[in-house]
């Protein structure tokens, strides 16, 4: 019952989140945000979910991650998404691995790279559309709408950031986010 009714509340939310960014009507409350304190809390709460399932849920984050100018309630859940795709689509004894890299450019790059099912490249255009999911017979008994990947990019792109997909079947899915220089500032000690 408690695992039905999450599954529900997130599916509300999800709609909710959908209908409010395509209406305009989704505000974004801009601070600075500590990226790996968001990804190490993401790490806590979706880590039972890792280890019922037998996959383990790692963090790749340097030492001096510089700050982001971005909604905290938003890199949130594109970090949400993101792990909960991963976990979803990779079998036990797989890998799922949060990453954040700053780049000689000053940008701040955020991605999620696991070890599933993969995603065909007929697939790879099309998964950004609301409601779309990939056609991988693998995937046929997770449960999802598709909305996921869309509520990725559309608040990403809330914040100027570019998404990106990197894919193969049977070895696994790479999705980057990568959030411009002029979001990004050393955080100061």
């Amino acid at each position: 019952i408690h695992e039905s009714s999450q599954h529900l509340l997130a599916l509300v939310n999800d709609l909710l989140d959908l209908s409010k960014i395509e209406s305009g009507g989704f505000e974004i409350n801009e601070s600075w945000v500590d990226v790996s304190r968001e990804i190490a809390s993401i790490k806590t709460v979706l880590g039972v979910e890792a280890d019922r399932k037998g996959v383990a849920l790692a963090i790749d984050v340097p030492d001096d991650v510089p700050a982001l100018y971005a909604d905290p309630k938003a890199v949130r859940q594109i970090l949400t998404n993101l792990v909960s795709n991963a976990l979803k689509f990779t079998p036990q004894g797989g890998r799922t691995v949060i990453r954040l890299r700053p780049s000689a450019d000053g940008a701040l790059t955020l991605a999620v790279a696991d070890t599933g099912a993969g995603i065909g490249p007929d697939d790879q255009a099309t998964i950004w559309e609301p409601f779309t999911r990939a056609r991988n017979p693998a995937l046929a008994q997770a449960e999802g709408t598709g909305l996921g990947l869309y509520l990725v990019k559309m608040l990403a792109e809330l914040h100027g950031a570019e998404v990106s997909l990197e894919s193969e079947l049977g070895e696994g899915t790479v999705v980057s986010i990568v959030f411009g220089a002029d979001r990004v500032r050393a955080v100061a000690a």
